[in-house]
C-alpha cells in the first residue's frame, strides 16, 4: 500500500464501523425491517469504494458487490454483509502493518514505515 492507499483505507474502516454501529441498533429494533433508501445509498457508496480498494481476493464474497436499491434488504442482510467487510478489512490491515518496539507501524509499498497504526484486532 501507498500513503494514498492507506488514507483511503483508514476512511473507510472509519466509515464502515460507523456504518456497522448504525445498522447493528436498527437491526436489534427491527431485524426484518426494510433498509431505509437514504441509508442504502450511502452503505452502497462505502462498498463500492471498499471493492475497488481490495483486491479480487481480499473481497468477503466473489459474487455481491453491492445491494439491489428496488429490491430493498432487511436490516440484518445489511448487518450481515457489513460485518463480513469488516472482518476483511481488518485482515487487509493486519496483512500492510507490522509491530516495532512495542508499537504498529503500516508498511508503505512494501518496506517499514514510520505512519502508525493500530495493533490488529486479533494478535497472532
Amino acid at each position: 500500500m501507498d500513503d494514498k492507499e492507506i488514507d483511503q483505507f483508514e476512511k473507510l474502516e472509519a466509515q464502515l464501523t460507523g456504518l456497522l454501529d448504525e445498522v447493528s441498533s436498527l437491526t436489534k429494533k427491527s431485524p426484518d425491517g426494510g433498509m431505509n433508501t437514504f441509508k442504502l445509498k450511502y452503505v452502497n457508496s462505502v462498498l463500492e469504494s471498499t471493492n475497488k480498494l481490495m483486491k479480487p481476493a481480499q473481497r468477503p464474497f466473489a459474487d455481491f458487490a453491492q445491494f439491489d436499491e428496488v429490491v430493498i434488504p432487511t436490516n440484518s442482510d445489511v448487518l450481515l454483509i457489513l460485518r463480513q467487510y469488516a472482518n476483511c478489512l481488518e485482515e487487509v490491515r493486519a496483512a500492510n502493518i507490522q509491530e516495532s518496539y512495542d508499537s504498529w507501524y503500516w508498511v508503505v509499498k512494501g518496506k517499514a514505515g514510520n505512519r502508525r497504526a493500530r495493533p490488529p484486532a486479533k494478535l497472532k
